[in-house]
């Protein structure tokens, strides 16, 4: 009985020990202890408002939206709780689990002055307790919990607590600037509205987007919010609160590493996104390039005079030609891949003559090794030039400098899922993920500060619904009549390089 009792006390002090009592099958890894210790200082109202990112399947929703609703309305049973999700029948499950748990003997034993109906009751009309799907009351007390679908109106009497759990429901969903924008409307027109100045918020998501609710709550109020975030794997020591070791998964038992990397080898999207929490702003599909870090990525990058020069072009009638200038650094393992200077001429200027010229004028006095990649398309005949091949006019335009090897190009282009695979493993390459046992993960990018066409294309090109480049058609500024394509082409001289260089790594069929 005493046994029965230190059980039972403790169950009124911490959330964690009341779902184990109330749910003697639950399984408790350290990441739940760690959220059930925040719910509690936020049933103790010591956090105000409190934002939970995990990944799905990982147990958040039991914790935040079935075990505290009840475990807050034991302790207090005058809260006025409401409790949102993307679907009214996501939010009435949430409500009944909710009343399960407080019908349950052991719940009445731990908090035995928290009662409901015992039946369902529509409406007040005789002066009963509600309990239905949508709402329930508590027998004598000012108390009750609500559910509403995210987007749907909520009335009634001012909220103590408001709890919002997945406010999306899928990808497509959370990817939709309507979507996004309804919900975010719907907090600040209903959601907000039925709160008051002591009045404590608890959202709960997966991550889809860098614009999705939380995304776009953190802006409007940053200082607002306890935040707790624990991606499946990780990834840096920047939580203390967090034991593991890098590169170990969340809850191993249930989700294993090795299932997770599954996860990140068929989508880096969504592994990033769903599984990290770090999010990226996306339009059908995501940031191509989204590795690519401006601190890790660029800086200043000097020529260095007793190395060869690496020339890779991508040709294009419109609405530019762009040539890449790039120098290889062996190192004791891997390369340091280069990029110096960019040329990246217009239509109607945008000849391979003009590429090469301008080459020519600034490093022909150097008389330095050249090697030229690029398009497979340079190998094709050039529309009403009889015989002639763009890769022709590089020879013929920079012959004094060409050695008779110099040519390096390939019959085809790769595939540009294969070529975005390998570029953002790439760029996510930094010395401490390096490994002997993958020498490609010591190569690394360095793009001079002066390449501005090909960092636009890192920090802004998107991919489309295939994850192929979305090379987005805008007007030309100069002349609004004519169409060009923004962002990509830069990046792909840069491909088209790596691409002969690193041919056999690219195409290295997945372990």
């Amino acid at each position: 009985m005493l046994k029965c009792n230190i059980r039972s006390e403790l169950a009124r002090r911490h959330l964690i020990d009341f779902t184990i009592y109330t749910k003697p099958d639950y399984k408790v890894n350290w990441h739940h202890a760690l959220l059930a210790k925040y719910l509690d200082l936020f049933a103790l109202e010591k956090i105000k408002n409190l934002m939970v990112f995990m990944p799905p399947q990982h147990g958040k929703s039991e914790l935040t939206s079935r075990r505290t609703p009840a475990f807050i309305l034991g302790k207090n049973p005058d809260k006025i709780i409401v409790g949102s999700s993307y679907s009214s029948d996501l939010a009435i499950s949430f409500n009944r689990a909710v009343q399960r748990i407080i019908d349950t003997p052991e719940y009445a034993e731990i908090f035995p002055e928290t009662k409901i109906n015992s039946q369902n009751v529509v409406t007040n009309a005789k002066g009963s307790y509600l309990r239905n799907a949508h709402i329930f009351e508590v027998i004598g007390r000012k108390g009750s919990y609500k559910s509403v679908g995210v987007g749907s109106a909520l009335t009634g009497n001012p909220a103590d607590i408001g709890i919002i759990d997945d406010p999306v429901k899928d990808a497509v969903e959370a990817k939709s600037a309507i979507v996004q924008q309804r919900n975010w409307e719907w907090y600040n027109d209903v959601f907000l509205t039925r709160l008051h100045n002591r009045s404590q918020k608890l959202l709960t998501m997966t991550r889809w987007d860098e614009n999705d609710l939380a995304g776009k709550i953190l802006k409007a109020e940053p200082n607002d919010w306890t935040v707790l975030t624990l991606p499946a794997i990780k990834e840096t020591n920047d939580n203390p609160e967090d034991p593991r070791e890098i590169g170990e998964a969340l809850w191993e038992e249930q989700h294993s590493k090795e299932k997770i990397l599954k996860v990140r080898n068929q989508s880096k999207r969504t592994f990033m996104s769903l599984y990290q929490q770090k999010p990226r702003q996306v339009a059908s599909g995501g940031e191509f390039f989204f590795n690519f870090n401006y601190k890790h990525h660029i800086g200043k990058v000097n020529f260095i005079p007793d190395k060869p020069i690496h020339l890779s072009f991508d040709f294009n009638s419109k609405p530019y030609m762009t040539m890449l200038l790039i120098q290889l650094i062996k190192k004791d393992i891997g390369f340091e891949i280069r990029v110096f200077k960019e040329y990246c001429f217009k239509h109607p200027k945008n000849s391979t003559q003009a590429l090469c010229e301008a080459f020519k004028s600034n490093y022909e006095d150097l008389r330095p090794d050249v090697y030229y990649y690029g398009d497979a398309m340079g190998e094709k005949r050039i529309e009403g030039k009889g015989d002639e091949k763009r890769f022709d006019d590089v020879r013929k335009f920079l012959k004094p400098l060409l050695s008779e090897y110099s040519k390096r190009t390939m019959g085809y282009n790769l595939s540009i899922i294969k070529r975005k695979e390998f570029m953002n493993n790439l760029l996510a390459n930094r010395p401490e993920t390096a490994s002997p046992d993958n020498p490609v993960s010591y190569n690394s990018l360095l793009v001079d500060e002066s390449c501005t066409e090909l960092i636009a294309d890192f920090e802004n090109l998107l991919e489309d619904k295939d994850g192929e480049k979305w090379k987005q058609q805008v007007a030309d500024p100069d002349n609004p009549q004519i169409k060009y394509e923004k962002h990509g082409h830069t990046s792909d001289s840069l491909e088209y390089f790596l691409s002969y260089i690193f041919k056999e790594d690219i195409l290295k069929p997945k372990r």
